[in-house]
């Protein structure tokens, strides 16, 4: 691989892939949707914590890279999403109104 303007070249692991994480629709109402684009993402996990780090919910991932949770038991209020896999953890803020 080399520069754009064509002089040196770039070491391959300098090259980072960072996967894609989205959560929608944020604001969620009784429904919320996740996908990425991970590499890694058998039996990798997503939970819910409120704000006093309580686990309120944790959906094991298996195969897809996109699934629609049921948040419908949780009380409006601001949420964090945790997806966590064999190599990553990533945090999102999740927001409920009703």
């Amino acid at each position: 691989v080399t520069e754009l303007n064509g002089n040196e070249p770039i070491p391959e692991d300098t090259i980072k892939y960072s996967p894609r994480f989205s959560v929608f629709p944020n604001p969620a109402n009784n429904y919320v949707s996740f996908e990425t684009d991970s590499l890694d993402i058998k039996n990798a996990t997503l939970s819910i914590f409120n704000l006093n780090g309580a686990r309120m919910a944790i959906y094991t991932v298996q195969d897809e890279e996109w699934i629609n949770m049921d948040i419908s038991f949780l009380v409006p209020g601001l949420y964090i999403i945790e997806y966590k896999n064999n190599s990553m953890i990533i945090r999102r803020r999740l927001l409920i109104i009703r």
